[in-house]
């Protein structure tokens, strides 16, 4: 909940404080690092899985292998290099006129990431959901506190990316904090390095592969649509943020969660998901109706004037977000009984087609509902479907 609270309350910031045409371009940014934290992600389900695995393996070789507080450390670095070096190349079309500078704080903010996802893994496997929660809610608070004193010292597009990405570092001061933490930090891997770097590398290509379309689909928009045309999607572009983040904020935090009832309800198969899904689903309904009543004077309200959509756009945006939450469920599925392949192959295939939609002639908001709506339903379809190959019974 702190979380959710604290990504609209940043929106909101930036909606207040920026033009349409600068906040369409701190979104961009916004979109591009927690895509770009779609990579480091990857380490919580894996430092999860693999740390209730060895909690349960009489025989598993605690200690001999790396710290994984350090492997994550170390991954986020790599990472970050990489999209330095990168940048040259991509900057400037999808970041804008400062694209090279807001890549940097991406970048660094990637570091800190891996260090917060490898230590919340760590904790979840362990089970200690108080610190690990504890955790989320202090870089979800210090990210709007951030934000917060931009706004009254510095209200740019760099000065609130700068304080976004710096928020990540909480995790560092925490190691000084927190016995806990210090502890998860410590662990050592029960896997020899090559399995342990494999499960990384894996885990990484399924997470970024959700990461592209559940939070970077302001860059997929900006590399579809026409400058022009783009820097007026601001008001498109918070509606999608505005009703996604009530289930896709605390699910995409909580995804550490998600993987342990999975893993400890195995036996279940797709039986374990139908459950939450079923609840989703109802969600989604009843919250796409209250939606088209509501949703665009709410958003004028709170964002100022200009920012209003129609009500069947409010309507199908947030019956999307109900979907995309299903396939990240059937995804942390896939994830937890250890197919990566069949996660990152729903996770992708959403994508793609959701990347053949936004290439159609039509306006923005056609093209980002039927990709919202239709490429959720393809990759849940993957999911399900390879699941079941797999002897798994669907038991509803």
């Amino acid at each position: 909940m702190i979380a959710a609270a604290s990504s609209y309350l940043v929106l909101m910031i930036s909606a207040r404080a920026l033009g349409h045409a600068d906040n369409a371009e701190f979104l961009a940014f916004w979109a591009l690092m927690f895509c770009a934290f779609g990579i480091t992600t990857g380490l919580q389900p894996e430092f999860t899985r693999h740390t209730l695995l060895s909690r349960s393996d009489p025989d598993a070789t605690e200690g001999r292998g790396w710290r994984l507080g350090a492997v994550a450390l170390g991954f986020g670095a790599l990472v970050g290099l990489l999209v330095m070096a990168s940048s040259p190349f991509w900057s400037t079309a999808i970041l804008g006129r400062e694209g090279q500078l807001l890549a940097l704080f991406c970048a660094a903010g990637l570091v800190g990431h891996a260090l917060q996802m490898g230590l919340t893994g760590t904790l979840a496997g362990s089970q200690r959901w108080n610190e690990y929660s504890l955790l989320i809610a202090t870089e979800a608070l210090a990210r709007l506190g951030l934000v917060g004193l931009v706004l009254l010292l510095l209200p740019t597009v760099e000065g609130f990316a700068a304080a976004s990405a710096a928020a990540t570092f909480v995790s560092v001061l925490s190691l000084g904090a927190s016995p806990s933490v210090r502890r998860a930090f410590a662990l050592r891997s029960s896997l020899f390095p090559r399995p342990l770097v494999t499960g990384i590398v894996h885990a990484a290509t399924s997470t970024v592969s959700s990461a592209i379309l559940v939070v970077g689909f302001p860059v997929l928009l900006r590399l579809t649509t026409s400058a022009e045309e783009y820097l007026t999607t601001a008001p498109l572009l918070m509606a999608t943020a505005l009703t996604r983040a009530p289930l896709m904020v605390p699910l995409m935090t909580y995804q550490s969660v998600a993987v342990a009832h999975f893993m400890n309800n195995r036996h279940r198969g797709l039986r374990a998901l139908w459950p939450i899904a079923r609840i989703i689903g109802v969600v989604g309904v009843v919250g796409a109706v209250l939606a088209a009543w509501f949703g665009s004077p709410l958003m004028e309200f709170l964002l100022g004037p200009g920012y209003r959509l129609g009500w069947l756009t409010f309507a199908g945006l947030t019956l999307g977000a109900a979907l995309l939450a299903t396939l990240s469920l059937s995804g942390a599925l896939a994830a937890a009984l250890g197919r990566h392949l069949v996660y990152s192959s729903g996770w992708l295939s959403a994508t793609a087609l959701a990347v053949m939609l936004l290439l159609t002639p039509f306006d923005a908001e056609i093209r980002t509902l039927l990709a919202l709506l239709l490429g959720p339903a393809l990759g849940i379809t993957v999911h399900v479907v390879s699941l079941g190959r797999t002897h798994l019974k669907l038991g509803i």
